[in-house]
């Protein structure tokens, strides 16, 4: 677990204010990776993505994979592989082995339209890793549109997926409890010259009591984030 700064996505460093929705999510996807028929040398889709945090923890699954990320305009410093829209993808009907879409579907107009797209690039048999929000604060790129419980995700995924293996929580009330609290204290050191110096100490402490009051409380009726999981 790194301590200070320079964490990734998929390995979040313990001062990030993110911390415990980004542990909580990379661990799902590792863990629903692992738990996997993915065979070597899948074709794996990354959609809405142009830096790749979790490639690293698919290709281990599918080793000498094909992995393809794909969004709207590439990030500073990164390589795009394929530009386009999530509405209307780029690639062949049953071409792809898994679609990878984190933190997508809550941005999007139309939730319906990607999740048929989807399911059209998929091959019979594969694999969706889904991941949106239940409760997180508002942040559009460039729009911030929807949030989800449990019900909705199987619902809406149901009618595009022959089986909705889960939906499964990332985390619960704690988590989301101190995550707020992180949040809070990021919105007022912008405010507050004193607290802005000693944030970077007391993200640790909130991260900390997020981890250890979630594994032993795990009330999971207020959620942060979702990673369902189905196949076509």
């Amino acid at each position: 677990m790194r301590l200070f700064r320079g964490g990734t996505r998929a390995d979040p460093a313990l001062c990030d204010k993110d911390f415990l929705f980004l542990r909580s999510l990379s661990r799902a996807i590792a863990s629903a990776a692992e738990e996997s028929d993915l065979p070597p040398g899948s074709v794996i889709l990354d959609v809405g993505s142009t830096r790749k945090p979790y490639q690293e923890l698919l290709s281990q699954k599918a080793a000498s994979g094909r992995f393809y990320a794909l969004d709207v305009e590439p990030v500073e410093g990164h390589m795009l592989d394929v530009a386009g829209v999530v509405e209307a993808l780029p690639f062949r009907t049953s071409s792809a082995d898994c679609c990878l879409c984190t933190q997508v579907l809550e941005h999007v107009e139309d939730p319906q339209a990607v999740l048929a797209e989807l399911s059209r690039v998929l091959r019979p048999g594969g694999l969706l890793l889904l991941s949106t929000h239940g409760v997180f604060h508002h942040h559009p790129y460039p729009h911030d549109y929807w949030r989800w419980t449990h019900e909705g995700l199987e619902k809406i995924l149901g009618e595009h997926f022959g089986n909705v293996l889960q939906v499964e929580p990332n985390g619960g009330t704690l988590l989301l409890l101190f995550h707020i609290l992180g949040r809070g204290v990021f919105y007022l050191s912008r405010r507050f010259w004193l607290l802005g110096s000693l944030r970077y100490s007391l993200y640790p402490l909130l991260n900390l009591l997020g981890l250890v009051t979630d594994t032993v409380i795990r009330d999971r009726s207020v959620v942060l984030n979702y990673l369902a999981i189905a196949v076509k």
